[in-house]
């Protein structure tokens, strides 16, 4: 699912949320379905969606209610770039426009427009995803400009002398290509992964030992939903790696083989981490 495209679709009504999801899956997006709003507040602390589908009405806690609303306030909240849209069978102009100024919701699309024609709804889709821009490692500023952070500076950049940290990282790793290959490498490695939450809301959250050789570091990917660690080593430490003889943990059975990065100097793996599901990762960090 790395390369996927990734939609939430938020409707109480199953014989409505199923045809909205195959739709989408024909299109070749990666769906996940929620039925009511506890539903999706989990899906989207554990994943970030390109776009999110939610019905502004959902069943739930005995009646029907705006809960749709609640939805699209926590993926204001978010702020990682998801894109909502809102359906629902409501005429009332006000809900409509409150929902796409107040709570920044992209489109309001009255469900009567879709009911038996999912291929607007694919289209609407296919209009929204053009406006989307998912955050990556977040932004610093220098001066008067706002620029882009890169992986290493996401993973160094807390420190008070990353410079040090970088030096380290280029004496341990060694690319032939200096910094601008070890900043190139990361990115690539780490891009669809985000966005990432460290695993300690602390300053060393990764692990970078000259012993090792090698530069590791454990998050939550909100790309594809759970713990991992990353492990950045130079090229000779492919075997030692994957047979865990660097750490009995980081092997072939829990390596994520379709997220692996390599050049020719450098390799980059990623590695289920086990024993934290979302709730005990988000208490690890807070």
């Amino acid at each position: 699912m790395f390369d996927k495209i990734r939609i939430l679709v938020v409707e109480d009504d199953e014989d409505i949320r199923e045809p909205y999801k195959r739709s989408l899956e024909r299109k070749g997006y990666y769906v996940d379905e929620a039925s009511n709003l506890a539903e999706a507040l989990s899906a989207i602390n554990a994943k970030t969606y390109h776009a999110a589908v939610v019905d502004l009405m959902l069943a739930g806690r005995g009646k029907l209610n705006l809960d749709g609303l609640a939805i699209l306030k926590e993926l204001q909240n978010l702020n990682e770039g998801t894109k909502a849209i809102v359906l629902s069978s409501q005429t009332n102009a006000q809900i409509s426009a409150d929902s796409l100024q107040e709570y920044g919701a992209l489109k309001y699309v009255s469900k009567d427009i879709i009911r038996n024609d999912l291929e607007t709804l694919a289209e609407i889709v296919d209009q929204t995803l053009e406006k989307v821009q998912l955050i990556t490692f977040g932004h610093e500023i220098i001066g008067s400009k706002v620029i882009s952070k890169t992986a290493l500076k996401f993973l160094v950049g807390k420190e008070k002398d990353d410079s040090f940290l970088v030096d380290k990282c280029l004496r341990i790793l060694k690319p032939k290509g200096g910094y601008k290959e070890l900043e190139t490498f990361m990115d690539s490695f780490t891009l669809r992964l985000t966005p990432l939450m460290p695993l300690q809301n602390v300053n060393a959250f990764y692990d970078l030992e000259d012993s090792l050789g090698v530069l590791s570091a454990s998050f939550w990917s909100k790309s594809i939903g759970k713990p991992i660690t990353l492990v950045t080593g130079s090229h000779n430490k492919h075997k030692d790696i994957l047979n865990g003889k660097v750490r009995d943990q980081w092997n072939e059975k829990e390596e994520i083989r379709e997220a692996r990065y390599e050049n020719q100097n450098l390799c980059g793996y990623v590695f289920n981490l086990q024993g934290y599901d979302r709730e005990a990762f988000e208490k690890k960090i807070n």
